[in-house]
């Protein structure tokens, strides 16, 4: 091989390797950056720095809170700077951790320069970000209950010697890790879900008001749908339109999110009376006998609901018969025009059903000539 040709072949490497460092600066000088769906899809008009002592995690540190114009918080945010080792000797974490205003992981975002790595320094691809990112999303990972000593074998682990980064990972926790990157996922979930998203909700709740609370059940997380629903309580009866969006969302596809709900909702209010109403008409078995147990604990029921409950009988099927009858029954509702509608269904088809409705008739003895005509026949036909 000429001497020519060689010094072609060495430059052209030189040129191949200056190109891919070159390449590899550009992918990392501008900021990484992975987010999920803000709660609250408003622009934001100042950020409010809180110092907050997060103790045995970070000390005292800044919480950010990013506001709209109209007071509304929309995202919280800290810097992180962390070691990924125990002993000091790995790459410093610096990162940007985003919460929602109900504590729900955001995102995160590695400033300009900076870059997640591996072993042996190596640094995270696209798809371990994106994979990084859901995993800090799983509010449930089994993460939250897994100590250092667990994500690394005992043989393998000497804390004095060997990094967190580089270590060999225990395999009952590879699926919920970045392999290579063991230490570096567990403290970032744990920033995530530790005292910081108690000290965001802390100060949303500060803000919370009917109007706030009608933004985030507009959220298509029903993570937020849940935090927003369990409080509620104190704004909903002054609030009309609060009470509608919360009467909407029960849902048969929703099933824990309707009993929530359901259990959140005073029954003192005749408009949320006729709210549930409307509810157990348009919903399953299910869900139904959820309103009704949260019915019995009514102090009375307003007549609206009494002959909403009662002019829907006939077609109701058997067990949701009994629950509106037994309901009836335990809040003494005997009046003669409830009576004539439960007494038509003496002549149902269905033996369940009209075999119920003799019950509650004998038992709240409403004195009433046509009650007492379809007793008498209901009576005859089962000698």
């Amino acid at each position: 091989m000429s001497l020519k040709l060689i010094s072609v072949l060495k430059l052209t490497a030189l040129f191949l390797l200056l190109w891919g460092i070159s390449g590899f600066v550009s992918e990392v000088a501008e900021p990484i950056r992975y987010f999920r769906p803000y709660t609250l899809a408003l622009p934001v008009a100042k950020t409010i720095p809180y110092l907050v002592d997060f103790e045995e995690e970070t000390g005292t540190d800044t919480l950010f809170q990013a506001v709209s114009q109209e007071g509304c918080p929309v995202s919280y945010f800290r810097h992180i700077q962390n070691n990924v080792c125990f002993d000091g000797k790995c790459r410093m974490l610096v990162a940007t951790l985003y919460w929602n205003p109900t504590g729900r992981y955001l995102g995160f975002e590695l400033p300009k320069g900076e870059f997640l790595s591996k072993t042996d320094h190596d640094p995270f691809t696209p798809e371990e970000y994106t994979r990084l990112s859901e995993i800090l999303a799983d509010s449930l990972s089994p993460l939250g209950t897994f100590t250092y000593n667990a994500l690394v074998p005992k043989a393998a682990v000497d804390v004095q010697k060997v990094d967190a980064v580089s270590s060999p990972t225990a395999p009952d926790v590879l699926d919920y890790i970045i392999k290579g990157a063991a230490y570096t996922t567990y403290k970032l979930w744990h920033l995530v879900y530790g005292p910081t998203q108690l000290e965001i909700e802390k100060l949303t709740q500060k803000t919370l008001s009917a109007d706030l609370l009608l933004k985030i059940l507009e959220s298509n997380d029903l993570g937020d749908k849940m935090w927003a629903v369990r409080r509620v309580r104190p704004f909903i009866s002054a609030h009309i339109l609060l009470q509608q969006k919360v009467i909407s969302l029960i849902q048969d596809n929703q099933y824990n999110l309707s009993e929530q709900i359901i259990r959140e909702l005073p029954t003192t209010d005749s408009t949320i009376q006729r709210g549930l109403a409307m509810a157990f008409l348009k919903n399953n078995y299910a869900i139904k006998k959820l309103i009704v147990e949260k019915l019995k604990m009514a102090s009375s029921l307003t007549p609206e609901m009494v002959a909403l409950f009662t002019s829907a009988l006939p077609s109701l099927q058997g067990e949701s018969v009994a629950s509106i009858l037994e309901l009836l029954r335990i809040k003494k509702i005997n009046d003669p025009v409830t009576g004539r509608a439960i007494a038509d269904l003496l002549r149902s088809d269905n033996n369940f059903v009209a075999r119920k409705a003799y019950d509650f008739l004998t038992k709240q003895k409403i004195n009433d000539p046509y009650i007492e005509e379809q007793l008498t026949r209901f009576q005859s036909k089962q000698k």
